[in-house]
C-alpha cells in the first residue's frame, strides 16, 4: 500500500505533518527511464526508434532490483527521489490508450520506495519535445496528429537524430 508522506510549507521551508522543517537529500531516479526497454532505447541503433512496439516497464529498474538500489540509496543519506516519468511512457501507441502495465509497475515502484521513507517527486519529464526528434518525452503519435512524418525528421535535417550518425555526430 502507497503512503504518501504529507508535506506543506511554512515560513518558506518545508514541513512534516507535524510542523518539523524537512531537509531534502536528493537524487534524480533515473535519467534512463526516458527512452524505453522496448525497442532498445540506445538511441544510436537504427531500430531505437521502432514504434510498432513500446515498453517502459523495467525503468528506471527492475522490479526486483528496487530494493537493492532504494536501499543503497537510503544508506548514502539520500531521502528524496527525482522520479522521472515521460509522456511517451504513458501513452505510447495512440491518444487515451494507457500503458496500463507500466503504470501498474511504476505504482509497485512507488510503493517499494515509499516502504525505504522515501520523498518523491514525480517529474513529467520532457527534453527536445520527443525522442523521435533527438530529445525524450512526446509519443511518436503525436507528430501525425500535426501531419509531420517522423521517418523524415533526420532526412530533412529537422533535427540530428544520434541513430543517423552511429560513427561519429556532427558538432553543433
Amino acid at each position: 500500500m502507497l503512503v504518501a508522506h504529507m508535506v506543506n510549507s511554512k515560513n518558506g521551508y518545508f514541513v512534516d505533518e507535524k510542523g518539523r522543517i524537512l531537509l531534502f537529500r536528493g537524487c534524480n531516479f533515473s535519467a534512463d527511464a526516458k527512452i524505453p526497454v522496448i525497442p532498445d532505447g540506445a538511441t544510436h541503433k537504427k531500430e531505437s526508434l521502432n514504434r510498432e512496439k513500446i515498453s517502459f516497464v523495467g525503468r528506471p529498474c527492475k522490479l526486483e532490483e528496487a530494493d537493492e538500489h532504494f536501499e543503497r540509496m537510503k544508506n548514502w543519506g539520500f531521502n528524496f527521489l527525482r522520479f522521472l516519468i515521460t509522456w511517451e511512457a504513458i501513452e505510447p501507441e495512440e491518444p487515451d490508450l494507457y500503458d496500463k502495465e507500466y503504470i501498474e509497475f511504476i505504482k509497485l515502484i512507488l510503493e517499494k520506495a515509499a516502504d525505504f521513507g522515501f520523498y518523491i517527486y514525480i517529474d513529467p519529464h520532457q527534453d527536445i519535445y520527443s525522442r523521435f526528434s533527438g530529445g525524450d518525452g512526446a509519443p511518436w503519435w503525436t507528430f501525425d496528429k500535426v501531419g509531420i512524418d517522423v521517418e523524415k525528421v533526420g532526412k530533412t535535417f529537422s533535427a540530428l537524430l544520434h541513430k543517423d550518425y552511429p560513427e561519429k555526430f556532427p558538432s553543433m
